[in-house]
């Protein structure tokens, strides 16, 4: 099995452990029918855990890049069959566990939204909270950063808030703390999943339709 083929069995593996239903969809390549397709920007401020590759926007189909809205309302933005990814700068109580302060990802997705109809089902300008998740692989590990306050794996982390600030845009930052769990996955053997450690990990990230009559606001 090759390495590319071993991390997507592992991450659909692991996403199904997380998030039973709503995310099994964002885990499948291609992506299923109904996906709408959209544009990223990350705010790239020096205080930021999370950024892009200083590459600009990430626009769906755009040199192998997927960024959508999946059918169960959530977004995911993937990066594993382009030539682009995103990073994390991790501080202290993270970056000894993965070998120093920054790692390249390549995936990005909110679940379990706290509202009917996921992203499409929210009003204008009322913050819902949402799980969200970034994953990578180092070393024989799949690590996961999990904001999810009810998660069942240990640690403290906060939700992230997403406010729709326009019919076809929204805006995802972690709730004020911008605390994250770290977790890890033996890519082989028994896939048990175990805390490594919590920090801080503040991020802004704007998502946008690219074509705005895929996002109508909800009827009222």
């Amino acid at each position: 099995m090759t390495k590319h083929r071993l991390l997507t069995v592992m991450i659909a593996i692991t996403l199904g452990v997380l998030w039973v239903s709503s995310d099994l969809g964002a885990a499948k390549k291609p992506g299923p029918t109904g996906e709408i397709p959209m544009t990223a920007t990350f705010g790239d401020t020096e205080a930021d855990g999370l950024t892009s590759d200083g590459n600009g926007d990430y626009v769906n189909g755009v040199g192998g890049v997927r960024a959508v809205l999946v059918s169960a309302g959530n977004f995911v933005l993937d990066t594993r069959d382009s030539m682009r990814s995103f990073g994390l700068h991790f501080p202290s109580a993270c970056a000894t566990e993965v070998g120093g302060g920054d790692v390249t990802v390549e995936f990005f997705s909110t679940a379990q939204l706290n509202a009917e109809g996921g992203l499409l089902g929210m009003t204008l300008n009322l913050p819902r909270s949402s799980d969200a998740s970034v994953f990578f692989s180092l070393e024989g590990s799949q690590y996961f950063v999990r904001f999810d306050p009810d998660g069942d794996f240990g640690g403290s982390s906060v939700a992230v808030q997403i406010t729709r600030t326009a019919s076809d845009r929204w805006e995802i930052v972690p709730e004020p703390s911008a605390t994250a769990s770290l977790l890890k996955q033996p890519l082989r053997g028994k896939p048990v999943i175990t805390w490594v450690a919590d920090c801080a990990i503040p991020f802004t990230l704007t998502i946008t339709c690219n074509n705005s009559s895929d996002c109508p606001l909800p009827s009222p």
